[in-house]
């Protein structure tokens, strides 16, 4: 039991006025009040409610929108290495620069898994080519995850019931950033975790149970995250992050398929270091199918000149 109660209460904050401190660390905090700070989810019953209610599918038949007036982005859902990843072919992604209220009202009764809409929107709806879309003419249940510029400190409940998942940018996304927090999305990660693997993180809020995945992967995970770090001359330190997309209300564990032994488990969403250093061949050929790897910069450098209590530390 000692896995499942430490994923439960890992997650656990505790503050004196119930409010995220300004520092929340990262956008996997989550909060129940009503107007959280950048990097924090603010969850309410109802929106654990829409999460788990949620017809997942699979990344194959997932359906994305992206509504945005940025050049050249037809592609970029689509390009960049998908055959490293279990899922072929992705999911299916609509693009258009501008649509009327009842083009968009087509497009969200379809079901979309993520909808990023890069026009105007309000606490009435939409802003379309030919007037307001009302949030409360959408579909039950319509979008699974929906991004969209919000800078108000306040957030209506209008925004809070568009979606299971609302991302609140304070400073727009580019077509760049949406096409690959949506790709993230129907890879299997977590609106939060997604988040921070497209560097977003310190500019979205979050309404709704952002912590829950979106697709059912039939891998029964997310692609494994790789920090690589750089220790020598083509010597790299690597930790791997493993991931879940079926949810478990008591958490997850997962054996290892780097340990040759029969009693290791790893918890969700924690890491392994792998046994190492590794070269960079090891890893192509290796470690790099179905991973996302994320290297960290002057890693040479950082790991000869920390000091011992600062290693310690982290």
């Amino acid at each position: 039991m000692l896995p499942y109660v430490q994923h439960a209460i890992g997650r656990v904050r505790v503050t004196d006025d119930g409010k995220p401190p300004t520092r929340s660390g990262g956008a996997a905090t989550l909060s129940t009040a009503p107007e959280p700070r950048p990097g924090v989810a603010s969850v309410t019953p109802r929106a654990w409610e829409k999460a788990v209610g949620w017809d997942r599918p699979s990344t194959e038949e997932a359906s994305l929108l992206f509504v945005d007036d940025g050049p050249d982005t037809t592609d970029r859902f689509t390009q960049g290495a998908w055959e490293q990843f279990r899922d072929s072919p992705p999911g299916v992604a609509t693009y258009d620069g501008s649509v009327s209220m009842a083009a968009l009202r087509q497009h969200l009764a379809e079901g979309q898994l993520y909808v990023h809409y890069g026009g105007r929107v309000t606490s009435d709806g939409f802003v379309c080519a030919d007037g307001v879309l009302p949030f409360r003419d959408l579909p039950d249940g319509a979008i699974g995850v929906l991004s969209v510029d919000w800078r108000d400190r306040s957030i209506p409940d209008s925004i809070r019931g568009a979606a299971a998942v609302v991302a609140l940018a304070t400073d727009p996304l580019e077509p760049a950033e949406s096409r690959r927090f949506g790709k993230l999305i129907s890879l299997g990660f977590s609106p939060t975790v997604a988040a921070d693997i497209a560097d977003i993180a310190d500019r979205v809020r979050f309404v709704g149970d952002a912590s829950r995945p979106f697709v059912n992967r039939q891998s029964g995970s997310p692609p494994t995250l790789l920090r690589i770090e750089q220790v020598g001359d083509d010597q790299y330190r690597v930790t791997a992050t493993f991931g879940f997309n079926d949810p478990d209300g008591l958490g997850q564990i997962n054996q290892l398929v780097f340990d040759d032994t029969a009693d290791t488990f790893q918890l969700a969403g924690t890491s392994y270091r792998l046994d190492g250093p590794l070269s960079s061949t090891e890893i192509d050929e290796e470690l790099i199918f179905d991973s996302i790897p994320l290297f960290v910069e002057n890693s040479l450098e950082a790991a000869t000149t920390d000091p011992i209590d600062d290693l310690l530390t982290k």
